[in-house]
């Protein structure tokens, strides 16, 4: 058998056989946006420049993207506005420095921050939603 990016086929039939994990990931990339595809990312001392697949470009501090975390045990932690608030103070007071990246996969991107949780992917999809939300738009 050898793997493409369709699927599996196997050479001993003539039928193609599909992956469940390479047909998921394929089906994934297909719905994605480009707009959701984060094509670059700039990072300084306190904040990132994310640019996407569309065109579009923000700057975003890096206290915003750790505060919006997906992972179980930060993600509790954002159910409300006081909740938020609340985790965003604590982790100003962290003295937040600039984290090493890491790219997961073909859709997202983890951060590893010398003070705090290391364990939340964030996707490209969730990034730009955080983005637009709390990121400064840039040309």
């Amino acid at each position: 058998m050898y793997i493409d990016y369709e699927g599996v086929f196997s050479k001993h039939s003539e039928n193609l056989i599909f992956h469940p994990y390479i047909e998921a990931r394929n089906l994934f990339r297909r719905t994605m946006s480009d707009g959701e595809i984060l094509t670059d990312l700039e990072r300084g001392d306190e904040d990132c420049i994310l640019r996407f697949g569309d065109g579009a470009s923000f700057r975003l501090s890096y206290l915003s993207i750790r505060s919006r975390c997906q992972c179980a045990k930060c993600k509790p932690r954002q159910e409300n506005e006081q909740r938020i608030i609340e985790l965003e103070e604590e982790i100003s007071r962290l003295m937040l420095e600039k984290p090493k990246v890491e790219l997961v996969g073909r859709y997202g991107i983890r951060f590893e921050w010398p003070t705090g949780c290391s364990s939340g992917i964030h996707s490209f999809s969730h990034l730009r939603k955080v983005s637009e939300e709390l990121g400064k738009q840039i040309d």
